[in-house]
């Protein structure tokens, strides 16, 4: 009895162990130091971030794509993906590109909203309305919401496998991002 309840825990912890779901709260954690590392590129995220959306409760007839809209008096910003709800226009900001090398801290923007700055595709005006590329603009955290592809990475081993952090895997991280920051929004349109 003794030999069969051993051999149960040892089991339970196997298989604790192996179940272990990957999410946006640990996946760098499964990060392979060997084989190929790439990237979920902007025109495979947009399909992503609208089915999250729709499947949000936002209405199609209120998603768009590539909306230029104004910041402030001076500067202005594209949306990746701009919808509306409850009257209001919000948007996803997906950044192309990424850092060759995988770090949890590249997430760090996403909590730490003192440091929620956008540097691409960002314009100034000046009073002449000459057109100037100015360095980062503070993004209103409540409305505009950024993804950055370096955090949206995916490994295929030496062998030509997929790693743990698969494709799939990396495409479901993007969408809790995405449900992360829908929560407070869809829960003021209730």
């Amino acid at each position: 009895m003794k030999r069969y309840i051993l051999f149960s825990l040892f089991l339970l912890t196997i298989c604790g162990c192996e179940s272990q779901i990957i999410n946006h709260t640990n996946y760098y954690q499964y990060c392979i130091r060997l084989g190929l590392t790439s990237w979920i590129r902007p025109s495979e995220a947009v399909p992503v971030i609208i089915d999250q959306l729709f499947k949000s409760g936002i209405s199609y007839n209120s998603i768009s794509i590539g909306d230029l809209i104004m910041l402030n008096d001076s500067a202005e910003v594209v949306l990746t993906v701009g919808f509306i709800s409850q009257g209001k226009l919000y948007g996803f900001i997906y950044t192309g590109g990424h850092y060759d090398y995988l770090n949890q801290h590249h997430r760090d923007f996403i909590i730490n909203k003192e440091n929620y700055t956008h540097k691409e595709y960002v314009h100034s005006f000046n009073k002449n309305k000459e057109s100037f590329f100015m360095d980062q603009v503070q993004l209103p955290v409540d409305r505009i919401f950024l993804l950055k592809e370096t955090c949206y990475w995916f490994q295929i081993e030496p062998d030509g496998t997929d790693g743990q952090i698969s494709k799939e895997v990396a495409l479901k991280i993007l969408r809790e991002d995405v449900l992360y920051y829908l929560k407070d929004v869809l829960k003021a349109s209730k």
